[in-house]
């Protein structure tokens, strides 16, 4: 099977990409500039430029009877203050690589066998105790509003779509892990109440859960993508700590956070208790589904995060 992966350089695309390539895939990444990508990729990965917003130069990669196609593109959400012209670079970077899939797939001679679209858990918002399934409504804030409109450039499509919402992602390459590992080693002890549930996931489940959706003929619609076990802040904190060898002594308030970050501090501070029920009920079985074993996992394969 050829998969074709828009933001395959990002931090779950490498990690996709290698399972993918390691299984013999044909694995096809599809960058606005293969010449500046400077990480190592296995070596029968093929890198194809695009514009992110149409098919011209890679539509014709879709004239094989055996496709698929995995859109993880868009601009990286994470900024110190979601300012007006970031929250447009934002949508607007989702909207655009989504609709050049779409494109791509109206225009095929042959039909990708699937479509994984990538989406986030930001689409439930603050959900406070409540358990978020994949029928939970949508919030009405910015995350949501992103989430909904990202969504729906899939539909109608014709093929069989995954949307894929994707929890907060622990890797020892970066995403969420470098903040956290750094608030636990100036001894943080949680953030705001540390109450708030955190939808998290290790990076090896959201590869190897695409993988499995990728190749069940009957996964479709919304997919929660985070451990079956979220955790609350304030132990997610201490157990990172704990691993770390620091204590846990100093709480940041909430109003700081806001203060400092602005309204992205409310990635920290919003409670998703956010279940895959989906995913668990398709037979995909969680690599790591417990909190501290997949933190010993990450810190022991970084070497300069090290536990031991």
């Amino acid at each position: 099977m050829r998969v074709i992966i828009t933001g395959g350089t990002g931090l779950i695309g490498k990690k996709l990409t290698k399972l993918l390539a390691r299984d013999g895939y044909d694995v096809v990444i599809l960058t606005r500039n293969p010449q500046a990508v400077t990480c190592q990729l296995p070596s029968n990965v093929r890198l194809v430029g695009w514009d992110a917003k149409s098919a011209k130069g890679w539509g014709h990669l879709l004239d094989h009877p055996d496709t698929l196609i995995v859109n993880l593109a868009g601009h990286n959400p994470a900024h110190w203050r979601w300012t007006a012209k970031h929250r447009r670079a934002v949508l607007d970077s989702r909207i655009a690589a989504t609709c050049a899939v779409v494109e791509a797939i109206h225009a095929a001679k042959y039909k990708p066998r699937a479509l994984m679209q990538a989406s986030a858990v930001g689409y439930y918002g603050d959900g406070g105790e409540a358990m978020l399934d994949e029928d939970s409504p949508a919030a009405s804030d910015w995350r949501a509003e992103v989430c909904v409109k990202w969504e729906a450039v899939t539909e109608g499509i014709g093929i069989r779509t995954a949307l894929l919402r994707i929890g907060i992602v622990l890797d020892q390459h970066g995403g969420a892990m470098p903040g956290f590992l750094a608030a636990a080693m100036l001894f943080g002890k949680r953030f705001g109440d540390g109450r708030q549930w955190v939808p998290w996931i290790h990076n090896a489940d959201v590869a190897a859960a695409i993988h499995f959706l990728m190749n069940d003929p009957h996964a479709q619609g919304a997919f929660n993508l985070s451990a079956p076990e979220p955790a609350r802040n304030a132990d997610l904190m201490h157990t990172l700590a704990h691993m770390c060898g620091r204590p846990s002594l100093v709480p940041v308030p909430g109003w700081a956070l806001e203060a400092a970050m602005g309204e992205q501090a409310r990635v920290l501070l919003d409670s998703q208790r956010v279940v895959p029920h989906k995913l668990i009920g398709s037979g995909y079985q969680f690599q790591f589904p417990h909190l501290q074993p997949a933190l010993h996992d990450i810190l022991s394969h970084a070497p300069h995060w090290n536990v031991g």
